[in-house]
């Protein structure tokens, strides 16, 4: 199986409202953007990046307003 690399372009900051804040030198790839009614945003939860975390595919309740089991 081949592995995928992650880089990150920027982050998700949760404070007065959530934004995504992109490095400065990616800035110029959203020219035409506007345009577009969405985009899809592919995030990575970082603080669980272990070996444990990662063998877990079921997860019960994992936020208040969600499925017993996801």
């Amino acid at each position: 199986m081949n592995e995928i690399k992650i880089c990150p372009i920027g982050k998700i900051v949760n404070g007065s409202e959530i934004k995504i804040v992109l490095d400065q030198k990616y800035a110029e790839a959203l020219k035409g953007l506007d345009g577009f009614s969405h985009v899809q945003i592919l995030w990575w939860m970082g603080g669980c990046d272990n070996e444990d975390d990662r063998n877990v595919v079921v997860e019960e309740k994992p936020y208040k307003n969600g499925p017993d089991e996801i």
